[in-house]
């Protein structure tokens, strides 16, 4: 018996032509119900399901080229600004801080 069972299964995909590539990527992407996920989500959704030549390259073509994608997805490479040092207070009441949650 084969040790790697994955090496004899064999899972049948469904081939997408060039002409609903589009309209399936907008159905798993900008779907209201698809959540707008990155690339590699997106592509694993996919994956086990169908299949077409360059398909993972189409599929970053069109999540970089997506709209609401680019204006809300904040840049998580920025580093943070260089605090600034408060001066210290001379007396009472003259600096209040607030902690703001929310």
């Amino acid at each position: 018996m084969p040790t790697n069972l994955r090496s004899i299964t064999k899972i049948k995909l469904i081939y997408i032509p060039a002409s609903m590539i589009n309209s399936l990527l907008k159905a798993y992407h900008s779907d209201p119900l698809a959540g707008h996920f990155g690339i590699r989500r997106t592509y694993y959704k996919l994956k086990n399901k169908y299949w077409w030549p360059d398909m993972k390259q189409s599929i970053t073509q069109f999540i970089k080229s997506c709209l609401p994608c680019q204006q809300y997805n904040v840049s998580r490479s920025k580093r943070p600004g260089v605090l600034c040092p408060i001066e210290t207070p001379t007396g009472p009441f003259q600096l209040i801080g607030i902690d703001y949650c929310g």
